[in-house]
């Protein structure tokens, strides 16, 4: 069952956002899934205990996160819009 979820923005906010979705051709709820899906899986991992982490995984989490500040990411439109 889905669920309707109302978000409020100032109208300047708004229309940067709603201006990009067009102009790339998102819809503004596919952007806003993939957001949350992304939040809660960077929530999900920053909520595991160290210890129960490999160091090989500790190495490939910090590598994610260094490839994010790199600017080094997969962009919406190579994902197929498959959301």
């Amino acid at each position: 069952m889905l669920k309707h979820l109302t978000l409020r923005l100032e109208d300047e906010f708004f229309a940067n956002f709603n201006g990009v979705c067009k102009k790339k051709g998102y819809s503004k709820s596919g952007v806003i899934k993939a957001m949350l899906r992304e939040f809660l899986q960077r929530e999900k991992i920053q909520s595991l205990p160290e210890e129960e982490l490999t160091k090989e995984e500790m190495l490939k989490v910090g590598q994610g996160l260094e490839e994010i500040a790199k600017g080094e990411v997969v962009k919406l439109e190579e994902l197929g819009h498959g959301l």
